[in-house]
């Protein structure tokens, strides 16, 4: 939760969400992070709310720590973490965790990774023919 709780500092936020819109002004770029639709790139035209349910979440986790070589997480805490995350990110007082209302939901608990690219790629395919 390292990420999560310093981007509780406004002045952290702020910080990252300049830079970040400075690559976003000079570059073709697809950005990844909690807050990219909601505050850094609001009017972006392409939008998507990638989510999983915390317990695939974790399970995915999990296999990311052992292919590193950590056997030490159990599936229980890493599942803990994801969740206190989740609800810190959302209750915080400035910028909490949201979807907007124009970002396609992408729930990535039954694909794998080449199913949730096919879909985010014909949703802007979808979206550019128009």
């Amino acid at each position: 939760m390292g990420a999560s709780t310093v981007s509780m500092h406004p002045c952290v936020r702020q910080k990252l969400a300049e830079l970040q819109r400075e690559v976003g002004r000079n570059y073709d770029v697809v950005m990844d992070g909690r807050d990219i639709t909601t505050n850094v790139l609001p009017h972006t035209k392409h939008k998507f709310y990638v989510t999983a349910s915390a317990e695939v979440r974790a399970e995915r986790r999990l296999r990311e720590l052992r292919a590193r070589g950590d056997t030490t997480e159990t599936y229980e805490h890493v599942l803990d973490e994801i969740r206190a995350r989740d609800h810190q990110d959302s209750t915080r007082p400035y910028m909490p965790l949201r979807k907007t209302e124009d970002a396609m939901l992408v729930d990535t608990s039954e694909l794998n990774i080449e199913q949730a690219l096919e879909l985010v790629l014909d949703a802007i395919n979808k979206k550019e023919a128009l």
